[in-house]
């Protein structure tokens, strides 16, 4: 599993998006501050959500694959656009499942 945490403030707008460059089917969590799991895609090689934070802290995007085989894990990247705030300030970031 790889993850990637955004601090964040308590009522903050948050959407994001990510994909699978090469078309790899992912399973995605996602976590709030106290690590209760409030939303989850799975199988999928792309997707989306937006929430609004309800508590103030990290949020957590986890992302991790099934029935894969240890030395395929370097194989495979996420690219995860992640936008905040009034503006949706927008993060990229590019995940290696590789330590996954």
């Amino acid at each position: 599993m790889k993850c990637v945490l955004e601090e964040l403030g308590e009522n903050t707008l948050v959407m994001f998006t990510f994909e699978s460059p090469d078309g790899t089917h992912l399973n995605l969590k996602l976590y709030d501050p106290h690590g209760a799991e409030i939303f989850t895609q799975v199988d999928q090689a792309k997707g989306s959500h937006g929430f609004t934070t309800e508590k103030e802290g990290d949020y957590k995007a986890c992302f991790f694959k099934t029935n894969v085989e240890k030395e395929d894990l370097g194989k495979h990247k996420v690219r995860l656009d992640w936008k905040t705030g009034r503006g949706l300030h927008s993060f990229t970031f590019q995940l290696n499942l590789s330590r996954v």
